[in-house]
């Protein structure tokens, strides 16, 4: 085996395991609490918000719902920017199949 096909067989492997973390990430679930343990938070490994619990009794679903929403929403446009400065710094290199790189 050549050292081009070795770096290429190595480089399918990162690629798989690059794309196996993704999925390991969107189903996970992470839950922590403030230090008074007011109120708990659960996200996936993504940082995505799934749910937000111990919340007041006068706090409404609909709004539980929006700030849901709303913390999902800024997290994506902060991915958005990331993606944005990493495709600045690497140029027109093609690294899109390469997941959480862009």
């Amino acid at each position: 085996m050549s050292d081009m096909e070795k770096i290429i067989e190595q480089t399918n492997k990162i690629k798989k395991a690059l794309s196996d973390l993704e999925e390991e990430l969107k189903e996970m679930k992470i839950t922590a609490t403030d230090a008074n343990d007011l109120i708990q938070v659960t996200t996936n490994g993504k940082a995505e918000v799934l749910d937000i619990e111990k919340l007041p009794e006068d706090f409404s679903p609909e709004l539980k719902k929006a700030l849901i929403e709303a913390y999902n929403n800024a997290r994506k446009k902060t991915n958005s920017y990331q993606a944005q400065r990493k495709k600045s710094i690497v140029g027109d290199l093609d690294l899109s199949d390469i997941p959480g790189i862009l």
